[in-house]
């Protein structure tokens, strides 16, 4: 009778261990680059928490709903520790208010980045200071930062412009032999005139007409936090609140603002902070299974 229980115990034990995951138990999975301007492409598998926050290198916001859970997608700063640790946290939530915190240890790891040397003329030397552009960057960083629930776009970024790229992104650049920190974007030299298209699908969240710094500029929304900005435009073929679809054409390359000569500065941001976008042009397909 003893070895039937042990048996009958032994059984019931191997059963719970066959049993799948309890679908209120979420499941964190981080995909991605962990190499400054990277993308961590967050998810959490549950049918139990409905809303949550993210805590990731001194920032925090909402995470937003998706098929199977919650997720974000978040950069990894280009000035962060190369070599170190960051801690991924977040916060979660269900209906009836019980909370769940689930953390990852991220480990920041090294790209090599080129040095540019650019000269600049006094003139536009002079804009990175003015006032105006201080104000004009306020409204640019706030557009950045809004965060549309539910993707806007469907399959990979694209190409926003044919011309040939005079600059990659992240480079350190040294302005007038001072260092003038990383570059943010990419930059495309073309001719005046030369059409710049929408990469992905978005709405027009903003439009700068003859902004001192960035010239004329276009912000896209694509939702999900993920932003795209378009600097130095001979003219603008957009307005705000416009949806627009990949290739579309948002405006033309120009030579507006703080320039040193016709061409497109493109840059793509999570949460406000600069993602390499080269990253777009492959996305995770489980992390935006709708996005496909």
């Amino acid at each position: 009778m003893r070895r039937m229980k042990r048996f009958s115990l032994l059984l019931f034990l191997l059963g719970l261990l066959m049993l799948p995951a309890r679908a209120d138990q979420p499941v964190l999975r981080v995909r991605g680059n962990t190499w400054p301007g990277g993308i961590l492409f967050v998810s959490v598998e549950t049918g139990r928490f409905t809303s949550g926050t993210w805590h990731w290198a001194g920032q925090s916001g909402a995470l937003t709903r998706a098929p199977y859970g919650l997720r974000t997608g978040l950069a990894v700063p280009l000035d962060a520790s190369v070599g170190g640790t960051a801690t991924l946290r977040l916060a979660l939530q269900d209906a009836d208010g019980q909370a769940l915190e689930l953390t990852r240890k991220i480990r920041v790891e090294n790209k090599w980045r080129p040095v540019q040397h650019l000269t600049m003329s006094a003139s536009n030397e002079a804009k990175y200071t003015d006032p105006q552009a201080d104000r004009e960057e306020v409204r640019v960083l706030a557009a950045l930062r809004d965060l549309q629930p539910g993707a806007r776009w469907m399959g990979n970024f694209q190409e926003p412009s044919q011309g040939p790229r005079s600059s990659p992104f992240g480079v350190r650049r040294v302005r007038n032999g001072r260092t003038a920190g990383f570059h943010r974007g990419l930059d495309y030299a073309d001719w005046t005139g030369a059409p710049v298209v929408a990469p992905a699908g978005g709405v027009v969240t903003l439009v700068g007409p003859d902004y001192v710094l960035l010239g004329n500029c276009v912000v896209v929304n694509h939702g999900e936090g993920l932003t795209s900005l378009y600097l130095h435009l001979s003219r603008i073929d957009v307005r705000e609140g416009q949806v627009v679809q990949p290739g579309q054409v948002l405006g033309a390359v120009g030579n507006t603002g703080a320039s040193i000569g016709p061409h497109l500065h493109y840059a793509t941001y999570f949460h406000g902070e600069p993602i390499d976008p080269d990253l777009l042009r492959a996305f995770p397909r489980e992390w935006a299974p709708e996005a496909r």
